[in-house]
């Protein structure tokens, strides 16, 4: 089974863990709040997009206690400049692991993967996602359904996707959504 969450969502519980999915817009800026969240809620994985990192900023910049971060910064893999990439907190007294060669970024997606083991269970994967509002739909379709068969294929069948991918669900285009969008007159 597929669980989707949306950045605009917020928080979701399954199998008992609480996943929580935002566009941050800018890590640095916003660290501060992050943290405090964190400690509000006491989620077990937490998904920012549009982290705006790059490899300038070192790991240490980015831990949190009690979590272990995860990270795709745009820059690392794309020619894109600036802006985008995902970041995951996932908390320490669960076995997340991070698949580092599943991580994808480019110009339609930004990802990253994890799975969760919990005892007397199947194994989750949990995605963290990020599609740029100009990237191709078509393509970040393409790359998500591949994986997703590969999972099912593999007899995978606990994915939750955290996500934050640009579509106005009611037309099925890319971009903001048309009522988020200000009129020049």
């Amino acid at each position: 089974m597929v669980h989707y969450i949306d950045c605009c969502e917020g928080i979701c519980k399954t199998k008992g863990i609480k996943y929580g999915s935002l566009n941050v817009c800018s890590y640095i800026r916003k660290q501060d709040e992050i943290i405090a969240l964190l400690h509000r809620t006491k989620l077990d994985y937490l998904s920012l997009t549009e982290t705006w990192l790059n490899n300038s900023v070192a790991d240490i910049e980015v831990e949190i206690p009690g979590y272990d971060p995860l990270r795709n910064d745009r820059g690392n893999g794309s020619s894109k400049k600036g802006g985008g990439g995902v970041l995951a907190y996932a908390r320490k007294h669960h076995t997340f692991v991070h698949i580092p060669e599943w991580n994808l970024c480019t110009e339609d997606v930004e990802w990253i993967w994890s799975k969760l083991d919990l005892p007397m269970t199947r194994s989750t994967y949990i995605c963290s996602v990020y599609r740029p509002p100009h990237g191709n739909y078509d393509n970040f379709e393409h790359l998500l359904e591949s994986k997703l068969l590969d999972l099912y294929q593999n007899r995978i069948p606990d994915v939750v996707i955290c996500r934050d991918i640009n579509i106005d669900w009611n037309s099925r285009t890319s971009g903001p959504h048309p009522r988020n969008q200000r009129s020049h007159t």
